[in-house]
């Protein structure tokens, strides 16, 4: 929650006349001072409210006074001439600061005597393998024995403490494909000390940027600007540029780590591992949802055992031989050997569902598919529960690395069946779940912190986090021009409305010919299905292309099951994609744009633009310069 205008009650503040006013604090922190100052008029307010908010404010006026206090809470602050603020915690899981006219004031983004910054960077040596972490600042610093690192020394090293970009997909549009934040941190090495590290590994080892107070540096009261990975460190021969990236990084490498072994060269034997030239080395497919039909892999072709999910599945249907139905024997087995040995009539199969397998009772005449499931109902077959599933795969942590609750909101606006096939080709962990959200219109981002956020795009709405005026943008040339840009999209059609969105659903894995199937004993509907990638499902507005010569006609690319779902999903992109939508640019102080992150609603208000009254924007990228304080924002509304 923020601070909003007249959150203060009427009648909520007390005034006390006084020529006069002395005050004692000492507090748990070791804290004690006292304050003797003339004024005229002290006011005092507490405030709670249903938002489970509580705060306390105080008002000082003095012309000379500044008091700094520092608590228990870990809050520390600075008071100055006229200063009004107050600190607010509460239920919602807000922590922060506000003032009178509801502005959210974040420290130590801009606190009384500046801002140093830290870096600790983990690495392991290259021929070693010993861990090491790297400690660097802006200036002079060591942990007390009670921090965490304890009693450590930070190099003061620091040039340029991060220059950092990151989008919600990739930059400027607003669906798609998923780019990886990307930035730098600059070190001095002057003296060559710093030579050393060439010889340490930093790729994908974790990276923290904070800030202190100048004024009195303490660890305990840093704040946690960025939290990521590296790509390298580059050297020169005065600097050293640490390749930043966000953790989107760590998901693009490959999903499936299991491979084919490719033992399995003649029948009887007890696996399931390929033949050497066909599946040696190659990943076991993986199954989530209920994909139609795919191909399995023939994990053991003497036996007639197939591979249609490594991980387990829930149920394996639909097995067919040139298109024509097999009939499920109804047997399951736990283990390779049992399924081999099993006896099975022709024209039937039979499952180990906890490997993933089927076997079939006779050879087969033509190309043999089938439709796994994963999930044991359709509510585990969400687009959130199968991100979810491939994350924890991935080795993922759930409320650590990301967030149930994120799946939990997916599932809300959005609870129609997914399904999504990785077959014997190697696939990341980023593209793969790019895909599965990209069928709600979801992604996939870090916050600046590292932790993953699953969050649908959907257009601005409801109470802004922030609302920006033009007294808040910085001014750049020497006329004093505003730093806004308007600018089109990166979409297809460049932001021009479009008349017709055409969306791709319940994927064929297995293209087949009529060549391919039975000429026999295979329905019209499922000819008609395998003999088709995609099916299509459709929303269009004439009126629009009456009115925007250029109007576009976008297509969407998902993994829905169901027509019904595929259609409302068509029709909720063209509401969102058949209105006029504006791109902006804005810069602001760094300050100002921490409570933000991308997908933050916010409101623009200046006097250009069309935006005089009041508009909001979805916060689809972020650039922070460190070095500057500056925040460069990339909205779109």
């Amino acid at each position: 929650m923020a601070f909003q205008p007249g959150a203060f009650q009427a009648g909520a503040f007390q005034g006390a006349a006084s020529n006069s006013l002395q005050a004692v604090e000492t507090g748990s922190d070791g804290f004690s001072a006292s304050l003797v100052t003339e004024t005229t008029v002290v006011f005092s307010a507490v405030e709670t409210g249903n938002d489970g908010a509580a705060f306390v404010l105080d008002v000082a006026i003095t012309a000379t006074l500044g008091v700094r206090e520092t608590g228990s809470d870990g809050f520390a602050g600075i008071g100055s001439l006229a200063e009004l603020r107050a600190r607010e915690t509460g239920s919602d899981g807000f922590a922060g600061t506000g003032d009178s006219d509801g502005q959210i004031i974040i420290i130590p983004r801009a606190p009384v005597g500046g801002t140093g910054y830290l870096v600790e960077m983990q690495s392991v040596h290259r021929t070693t393998g010993v861990a090491r972490t790297f400690y660097f600042s802006t200036d002079a610093f060591n942990s007390l024995p009670t921090d965490t690192p304890a009693n450590q020394h930070y190099m003061v090293r620091i040039k340029n403490p991060g220059n950092y970009s990151r989008s919600l997909f990739s930059p400027g549009t607003t669906s798609g494909d998923v780019s990886v934040g990307y930035g730098y941190i600059e070190l001095v090495n002057m003296d060559g000390d710093l030579d050393e590290l060439r010889d340490y590994a930093f790729d994908g080892y974790s990276l923290r940027i904070l800030t202190v107070s100048r004024l009195r540096p303490v660890y305990v009261e840093a704040t946690r600007l960025f939290g990521g990975t590296m790509e390298q460190v580059e050297l020169s021969w005065e600097s050293a540029r640490v390749l930043i990236r966000d953790r989107l990084a760590e998901l693009d490498k490959a999903l499936q780590t299991v491979l084919f072994a490719g033992t399995t060269t003649a029948g009887g034997m007890n696996e399931a591992e390929g033949q050497p030239d066909d599946l040696k080395g190659k990943p076991k497919p993986l199954c989530y949802g209920a994909p139609a039909q795919i191909v399995p892999a023939p994990a053991n072709s003497f036996d007639l055992i197939y591979s249609a999910g490594s991980d387990g599945v829930d149920a394996i249907g639909e097995v067919r031989d040139k298109g024509v139905l097999l009939t499920a024997s109804g047997a399951d087995y736990s283990t390779v050997s049992a399924l081999r040995a099993a006896s099975i009539p022709s024209g039937q199969y039979a499952t180990a569902r906890a490997l993933g397998l089927f076997r079939l009772g006779s050879s087969p005449q033509g190309q043999v598919t089938c439709a796994p499931v994963k999930g044991a109902n359709a509510a585990a077959r969400t687009a959130g529960q199968l991100a979810r599933l491939v994350l924890l795969k991935a080795g993922y942590v759930q409320d650590t690395d990301f967030l149930a609750s994120d799946v939990t909101a997916l599932d809300a606006v959005n609870s129609a069946e997914v399904g999504y096939y990785v077959d014997t080709e190697e696939e990341t962990t980023l593209d793969v779940v790019r895909k599965i959200l990209g069928s709600i219109g979801a992604t996939i981002v870090p916050n600046r912190l590292g932790v993953f956020r699953l969050v649908r795009f959907s257009a601005p709405s409801g109470y802004p986090v922030l609302t920006l005026t033009s007294a808040d943008l910085l001014t750049t040339g020497e006329q004093g021009q505003k730093a806004i840009d308007q600018l089109a999209t990166g979409d297809e059609g460049k932001g021009v409305p479009a008349w017709k969105v055409s969306l791709k659903y319940r994927r064929n894995w297995s293209v087949m010919t009529n060549n391919d199937l039975a000429s026999v004993n295979v329905t019209a509907a499922f000819r008609s299905f395998a003999t088709e990638e995609w099916r299509t499902a459709v929303a269009s507005d004439a009126a629009v292309k009456t009115r925007h010569k250029l109007s576009p006609e976008l297509t969407f690319e998902t993994y829905l099951i169901s027509e019904a779902a595929a259609q409302a999903e068509a029709n909720r992109l063209l509401a969102l994609h058949s209105v006029r939508r504006e791109r902006f640019k804005v810069t602001v102080k760094s300050w100002m744009a921490e409570p933000l992150d991308l997908g933050s609603v916010i409101r623009l208000q200046i006097a250009r633009f069309g935006l005089s009254t009041g508009r909001l924007f979805t916060v689809i990228g972020i650039t922070e310069n460190y070095q500057t304080g500056n925040t460069t924002l990339d909205l779109w509304g």
